[in-house]
């Protein structure tokens, strides 16, 4: 088993400012339907209209780990956090970079006196997710493209 990283410092990513390319890089890795330019302008977007918040995982100062979260209040879940992206370069995944991540939101939520944590989670993610202590969600989310 691999060994647990024990110096991780989580920074919050100034999304008005340059972002870091390391940073972009983990991006692209997690939405990679984007190009740089316009990643960065949707990220911007969500932080100014939706409270969107952007964190890296930084080991020896390099980023590593990110995770995205927002605010939200819904009529069917309350109010919550809403993990909409979170990624861990993949050389370090299994190290307990992702368990920060979300710890650290986790402390955010309660911080705030949110009900809850949701997280968008790909199929092949949701073991690491259900060992977390993340639960499939009752509802399903359906889409319609137009």
């Amino acid at each position: 088993m691999p060994e647990i990283l024990q110096d991780v410092a989580i920074r919050r990513v100034d999304l008005d400012a340059e972002v870091p390319e390391p940073v972009l890089r983990l991006l692209v890795e997690l939405r990679t339907n984007y190009l740089d330019d316009e990643l960065l302008t949707a990220l911007r977007d969500q932080a100014h209209a939706l409270g969107y918040e952007l964190h890296a995982a930084e080991v020896a100062s390099t980023p590593v780990g990110l995770v995205g979260f927002r605010p939200v209040h819904t009529l069917a879940r309350g109010r919550h956090l809403h993990v909409d992206d979170l990624v861990v370069t993949r050389d370090l995944r299994g190290r307990g970079i992702g368990h920060r991540l979300l710890a650290f939101v986790e402390s955010r939520a309660e911080e705030a006196s949110l009900r809850a944590v949701y997280l968008d989670s790909p199929h092949e993610v949701l073991d690491f997710s259900r060992r977390q202590g993340y639960d499939p969600h009752e509802a399903v989310l359906m889409r319609k493209r137009l």
